[in-house]
């Protein structure tokens, strides 16, 4: 599949476009997780090689935003650390997010585009089908007068030259209608 650019694809928010442009701009695709070391570090590559990022199992965070007591005499700071399959799932996360992204966004794009046709067509279907029940009221007006006028008629007429000389009227009448127009 040929890399969507973020200008082609016309039905994301902007939101999926930024984060679209944000896939555009970084090294390109796919990366993968390379090493996960005993330090529980785990290097992500490009596909050239290129080491795009490194996850860590420790870090020094300020203390007063975790919410925790401070431990040590070191000034307002915590030691953090995860555990060694935590960092690998945090890497193969990562890898799967950025190499996933384009390819979703661009099935988000074609189904929103598909949803809009399908909308499309339903409207039609429904002004089609008004129409035929327009048609429909019509016809069973219609239908409701000559059973009027069957149940009305004279013995010995016949049901057919009834309907044929209310045809007739119904004609006549539609093209002196025409005509005043």
């Amino acid at each position: 599949m040929t890399q969507a650019t973020s200008n082609t694809l016309s039905h994301l928010t902007d939101e999926e476009r930024r984060l679209l442009e944000l896939a555009e701009k970084a090294t390109e695709r796919p990366w993968r997780v390379d090493d996960i070391y005993a330090d529980a570090e785990a290097d992500i590559h490009a596909a050239d090689g290129f080491p795009v990022a490194r996850t860590s199992s420790t870090c020094i965070k300020p203390w007063e935003h975790l919410g925790i007591r401070h431990w040590s005499e070191a000034p307002k700071v915590a030691f953090i650390e995860r555990e060694e399959d935590e960092v690998a799932a945090n890497a193969a996360y990562i890898v799967e997010a950025c190499n996933s992204i384009p390819a979703l966004l661009t099935t988000i794009d074609q189904l929103r585009g598909e949803l809009e046709r399908v909308k499309q067509e339903r409207d039609e279907a429904l002004k089609k089908l008004h129409g035929a029940e327009g048609m429909i009221a019509i016809a069973s007006e219609q239908i409701e007068d000559l059973q009027a006028q069957i149940n009305g008629m004279p013995m010995g007429t016949s049901a057919s030259t009834l309907v044929q000389s209310t045809l007739s009227e119904r004609r006549k009448n539609a093209g002196s209608h025409q005509n005043e127009q």
